[in-house]
């Protein structure tokens, strides 16, 4: 008996479908990620830097309010941290006064990504 002739059929484009579709998969990933670094949207470690740079400001300043019993000793861990803040590139303006025995702070923190302004109290 004589074998067919005819051959199994082959699949030609579904490899080509696939491949193209991770192709371009891959590609919109790149660009959005690029297109968010450069909109700034996508730099995650400043945005939780603010949060985090403003909590550690009223960390430190909760301390120094502990610790200092004078307003200079209060007035010298305030300039120390403004200068701490600008060497990370942050401008900070920290004013504060003393009503009794609690200490207001206004607690301005800017940088080109982020502006802060609070009104922090401690006993």
């Amino acid at each position: 008996m004589p074998k067919s002739t005819r051959c199994e059929p082959r699949p030609k484009g579904q490899w080509f479908l696939i491949s193209a579709v991770l192709i371009s998969y891959a590609l919109v990933s790149i660009f959005s990620v690029m297109n968010s670094y450069s909109e700034g949207k996508y730099y995650w470690g400043l945005i939780n830097k603010a949060g985090y740079t403003i909590r550690n400001v009223e960390n430190y300043l909760n301390q120094t309010t502990k610790m200092s019993s004078s307003d200079d000793d209060i007035s010298w861990a305030i300039n120390n941290l403004q200068n701490m803040l600008a060497g990370e590139g942050i401008y900070s303006n920290i004013t504060f006064s003393r009503n009794g025995n609690e200490v207001t702070y206004f607690v301005n923190v800017t940088n080109s990504k982020f502006s802060i302004h609070r009104v922090m109290k401690f006993p």
